[in-house]
């Protein structure tokens, strides 16, 4: 995507269920579209970047302090890794910011009330994931919405394109 000082890309179209049918798997009327994004472009310490490229990212605090991404999939849940979750079990220290492009920076903290880890979580390999609920329902913005979620036929083919995206290091040490 290229774009130029104070340009706005607008509002990519929506996901449909239709065009969701053999992908994502969408269930309840909280959720008409997922996976939309509104880009603009600002330059943030001497370089170009895309706001609103990844709007259900979510930076998830201990004691409020980040240590991990997360991706929202509903008004209420996030999901993460598990091994984000070690410092503690007690929900009530950790939080989520969302509508944050880079960090640090000001969002909306939101706080948690419960913290489930999959039940076969052992090590940073095997069954790393985890589901956050937030005390409170949020509402989507042009820079908080979902992430869609493949169903669970889903397989990608080979070659397809992906992205992990989070606030670590970039390059060979991180």
């Amino acid at each position: 995507m290229a774009c130029g000082p104070g340009y706005l890309q607008g509002l990519t179209s929506p996901l449909s269920s239709a065009r969701l049918e053999n992908q994502p798997y969408i269930e309840g009327p909280w959720l008409r579209a997922c996976g939309q994004t509104n880009v603009s472009c600002r330059v943030v310490k001497g370089k170009l970047v895309e706001v609103g490229k990844w709007p259900w990212q979510v930076s998830i605090l201990f004691l409020g302090t980040y240590i991990c991404s997360g991706s929202l999939i509903h008004h209420q849940w996030v999901l993460t890794a598990a091994h984000c979750l070690q410092r503690s079990k007690d929900p009530s220290l950790y939080s989520v910011m969302v509508g944050v492009h880079q960090l640090p920076e000001n969002g909306t903290q939101l706080p948690l009330t419960r913290m489930t880890i999959h039940k076969d979580f052992s090590n940073l390999v095997s069954q790393d994931i985890a589901l956050l609920k937030l005390r409170d329902s949020i509402s989507w913005n042009p820079l908080v919405q979902p992430v869609c979620l493949p169903n669970i036929k889903f397989k990608p083919s080979i070659g397809s394109m992906c992205w992990v995206i989070g606030w670590g290091t970039t390059g060979k040490k991180g």
